[in-house]
């Protein structure tokens, strides 16, 4: 009993590390797709991947995002590049800090009273 219970707990170990590089894998692979979408100029695509990546937490994704509503591609949304810059931030992307300022200093100070 004890012998199964250690092989089954190995098994579990090692199905869990397997799915987070199965994430991983997936995410930058997801990333990559809409990089392919952007370099096209299809945004709708682009953006839709970006989204999926970040979803499952890809931070540069959602720097990418937030550069993809700052820029207007796909449309113009200040706001939306102000919460996807905030949100890339918190995961370790220190340039999303310089982004959001300038959508701050580019979309007037309506922002600051939300």
């Amino acid at each position: 009993m004890k012998r199964f219970l250690l092989i089954l707990w190995g098994t579990m170990i090692m199905a869990l590390l397997a799915s987070n590089v199965i994430v991983a894998q997936t995410v930058r692979e997801l990333r990559e797709k809409a990089q392919n979408y952007l370099r096209a100029k299809d945004y709708k695509n682009a953006k839709t991947y970006f989204k999926m990546a970040a979803d499952n937490g890809d931070g540069q994704s959602m720097k990418a995002i937030a550069d993809m509503y700052k820029e207007g591609q796909g449309g113009k949304d200040y706001m939306l590049a102000a919460i996807y810059y905030q949100k890339a931030a918190e995961k370790g992307i220190s340039n999303a800090y310089f982004g959001k300022g300038l959508v701050y200093y580019y979309g007037g100070y309506n922002l600051l009273k939300d």
